[in-house]
């Protein structure tokens, strides 16, 4: 039971939430190599393998924000490897679940576990969650819709969201509800060249900030009435995502301590 639930809120912090946004530019006519559009991300003939480094990690710098900066990531390790997928919702199993979705993304290939999403010409949004851990049944629309980036995403541009879901599943005859509310903010703060032990990349970097809420509930049947299984759980994290060009997703993405010390916990690069 405690692993299937680790997957049910390890979703939950990997995609924040959002919806009622906002966008403010400095900049009126961005160079084109340092613009993120919707067919920049989202190929659904590519795995994306990502390297992992979590060690050793003190003498790489994030600098300032602005333009024209540069990032040299060019020796970063790689503790580990991980792979996402982009399908077309027609080879997944929930497809009739959710039929707006266009894009599906998989974070762990070769697992029972899908995040449903809507990509259109303004943005990246994620509508459903589908996973199926040995045999227990995760379906859940969100209520308010996750949205990952917008477009066109350039220096100068943000939003701030808060979203929702509530996963609902059964476990040998207890219904068990995980309500998860998130909020976060997401600020296009540089732009710039990145080199990572992959290349060089033009790329923009998204500052944001991740705050997910969760309560865990038990009920006898699957509407309720619920009761509440311990204390809220928030987490909060911070990181950077550089997002190049015809690329699919993010070229890398750093986390840190905090958005002021700037300290870097992982960094993650396509290979």
């Amino acid at each position: 039971m405690k692993k299937s639930f680790l997957v049910i809120a390890l979703l939950a912090i990997i995609f924040g939430s959002c919806k009622k946004d906002t966008i403010n530019s400095t900049t009126t006519t961005p160079p084109a190599k340092y613009t993120i559009n919707s067919s920049d991300v989202g190929d659904t003939t590519t795995n994306y393998l990502m390297a992992i480094d979590t060690t050793n990690l003190d003498s790489f710098l994030l600098g300032d924000p602005g333009e024209s900066k540069t990032w040299d990531f060019a020796l970063a390790g790689n503790d580990k490897t991980d792979t996402t997928k982009f399908l077309n919702p027609s080879s997944t199993p929930a497809a009739s679940s959710f039929p707006n979705s266009n894009l599906v993304l998989m974070p762990e290939p070769g697992q029972e576990i899908y995040a449903y999403l809507n990509k259109t010409d303004a943005l990246l949004e994620m509508i459903g969650l589908y996973s199926d851990q040995q045999g227990i049944i995760m379906n859940a629309a969100y209520t308010d819709k996750q949205t990952i980036l917008k477009f066109p995403a350039y220096f100068g541009t943000s939003f701030t969201d808060a979203g929702a879901v509530d996963v609902i599943v059964n476990y040998s005859g207890t219904w068990i509800k995980l309500e998860m509310r998130n909020n976060y903010s997401s600020q296009i703060d540089a732009s710039g060249k990145i080199t990572t032990p992959t290349g060089t990349f033009d790329c923009i970097r998204d500052k944001r900030t991740e705050i997910q809420n969760q309560k865990m509930y038990l009920g006898l049947t699957q509407t309720g009435p619920w009761t509440q299984q311990g204390d809220p759980s928030i987490d909060t994290t911070y990181l950077y995502n550089f997002y190049s060009k015809g690329k699919g997703f993010s070229v890398a993405e750093i986390k840190v301590k905090d958005l002021t010390s700037n300290t870097i916990t992982e960094i993650k690069y396509l290979k």
